[in-house]
């Protein structure tokens, strides 16, 4: 009797350590994370989500800019084709609008206002109504293209001469105000910092008709670095 006894603790103690094995435990582990992850339909999703998030925080949904007003503000150096020198060069305003994600139109004034013509002091006002087309390659990096209808509008003195008979002449200097029409074209790259900010690097110009000494202050070109803030 004492023996059958001792035989069935035996074995009831035997049954009780094998369900308490490592292995058991592993096997109930695996089994909690699978219904963890069938509970959890969205868990993987919200995973793969952050994996295509960069390192800023943002992703390319996040700088989706459908919809939104922009303004650009800029200083640089400019020229014009006619000028002996180089002048301060500003993008005084720029207001534009993108439609859809990679488009966008605008309307912008520039200023150089400290060139030089035939020895004196000049400046040049400029006016463009253009399209914007912008090509991502990064979630905060863009290429971007301007093209559109430029106007050329300019002040300065011309040095010329007066007969003043028997063969002598007189230096003589007429105020001019140059005005011109052209094609309107620009490149540059985006940085953005956010959905709301970003800074660009841009050549612009104006391609005026016609653009010799007859087009006044000729071609307009200028580089620039600038903010963009969007509304």
């Amino acid at each position: 009797m004492k023996k059958h006894l001792i035989l069935s603790l035996l074995l009831t103690s035997g049954i009780a350590f094998a369900d308490n094995s490592p292995q058991n435990n592993n096997m109930a582990t695996a089994s909690t994370a699978a219904n963890t992850t069938t509970a959890n339909p969205n868990l993987n999703s919200a995973n793969n989500q952050h994996s295509s998030t960069d390192m800023s925080g943002m992703s390319m949904a996040d700088m989706n800019m459908a919809n939104m007003m922009y303004m650009d503000f800029g200083v640089g150096i400019g020229t014009a084709s006619n000028w002996s020198s180089t002048s301060l060069a500003l993008d005084a305003m720029t207001m534009g609008f993108y439609y859809k994600p990679g488009l966008g139109v605008e309307i912008g004034m520039g200023m150089l206002p400290n060139g030089n013509y035939q020895g004196n002091g000049a400046m040049i006002n400029t006016y463009h109504l253009a399209a914007k087309g912008i090509l991502p390659l990064a979630e905060v990096f863009s290429l971007y293209g301007k093209l559109g209808l430029g106007i050329s509008s300019g002040q300065g003195n011309a040095t010329g001469t007066v007969p003043m008979g028997m063969g002598m002449t007189m230096p003589s200097m007429t105020m001019i105000t140059p005005t011109n029409a052209g094609l309107y074209y620009a490149v540059g790259a985006q940085f953005n910092l956010s959905k709301r900010f970003g800074l660009y690097l841009e050549n612009s110009g104006i391609a005026v008709v016609p653009s010799g000494n007859d087009g006044g202050f000729g071609n307009v070109n200028q580089t620039t670095i600038g903010l963009e803030i969007r509304m």
